[in-house]
């Protein structure tokens, strides 16, 4: 009989014994957590739920306490102090005013959120002090050709349970990409 060479030997990256190499102790602990002992196991993991971004809801009929999808345009977007320091954005479509509030944000998003931008976001709308407004959103900057072309598809939510962060998002050269 042939003898194999170790090129053919070698376990693919989804076979079931295959480890979780280059991960640290902790993150390992968390992951045993929750069954994920293999790549092939954390390929099977499946998101927590998945967010509907396939309807664009106007602000004015946007309901209050679930998750939706808006677009409007920018009319104000400033740092405030209201105890503590916040980007408070308000968005606008024609139906009605939104804010969007950020407790933790980069200059950067000061500048690409200025006044006459256009932006979809999806969030919870709450009742504020100053009308309904959504708190840390996932947003998007809406480009002119965008704009006819809605989103056609149901995204999964991709946090991991036991605040673990999802390996994709936290380094771009990891192997699990």
């Amino acid at each position: 009989m042939a003898k194999r060479s170790g090129r053919d030997s070698a376990p693919s990256p989804l076979t079931p014994h295959s480890s979780l190499s280059g991960l640290g102790r902790s993150t390992l602990e968390r992951l045993a957590k929750l069954g994920i002992h293999s790549k092939f196991d954390l390929v099977l993991h499946l998101p927590l739920r998945y967010d509907d971004e396939t309807r664009l809801c106007p602000i004015g009929q946007a309901p209050s306490g679930g998750p939706v999808l808006v677009e409007g345009t920018v009319v104000e977007c400033a740092i405030k102090y209201r105890p503590r320091r916040q980007l408070v954005c308000y968005l606008e479509d024609g139906s009605g005013v939104l804010g969007l509030r950020f407790f933790n944000f980069y200059q950067s998003q000061l500048k690409q959120l200025a006044a006459g931008t256009c932006v979809r976001a999806y969030g919870e709308i709450r009742e504020g002090f100053h009308g309904p407004e959504m708190v840390h959103p996932r947003y998007r900057v809406v480009h002119p050709l965008m704009k006819l072309q809605s989103q056609k598809c149901i995204c999964p939510d991709q946090r991991l349970s036991y605040h673990l962060q999802n390996p994709r998002t936290k380094d771009p050269n990891n192997q699990f990409q």
